[in-house]
């Protein structure tokens, strides 16, 4: 799904009564900057997993929807991955990992809404999930973090 916003050619041709120059640039600069960072990731691997971490908000995306993304056909993708070394599942399931423990170390959330923001089916889908990877369950390691701090 994306958003779109269509507007009729009168509605772009009006000026804008709250325009301000010197803000544009700034957002311009922003944008700018922003872009400069998100082209110079070096490899496939860190491409899809910054496009998996906003994607994965309630659901898991596929590889087709990061090919979409990437506009790149799947099957070039999963070369360009597999030059790598990797795999779309192992840069899925990294990311969860990764971004869990960013959520259970600096969160007061819920693991179900943990798991819900990681796309897992169920909270218990996400602690299973998250004992393979840690060796612990979320609660130990939230308790350990806390502990440690």
């Amino acid at each position: 799904p994306t958003n779109q916003l269509r507007l009729s050619q009168a509605s772009l041709a009006l000026a804008n009564a709250e325009h301000c120059p010197s803000t544009w640039s700034q957002m311009l600069e922003l944008c700018n900057r922003e872009l400069e960072q998100l082209t110079r990731t070096r490899s496939w691997r860190e491409r899809v997993s910054r496009l998996l971490g906003p994607m994965l908000n309630g659901r898991e995306p596929d590889l087709e929807e990061i090919a979409a993304r990437l506009k790149l056909p799947t099957w070039t993708l999963r070369r360009k991955l597999a030059e790598e070394g990797t795999q779309f599942r192992s840069i899925l399931n990294d990311t969860r990992r990764d971004l869990a423990m960013v959520y259970i170390r600096e969160t007061d959330l819920a693991f179900g809404e943990i798991a819900y923001l990681l796309g897992f089916a169920s909270a218990e889908a996400f602690q299973r999930a998250f004992k393979r990877w840690s060796g612990q369950t979320p609660g130990e390691f939230r308790r350990a973090q806390r502990q440690s701090a």
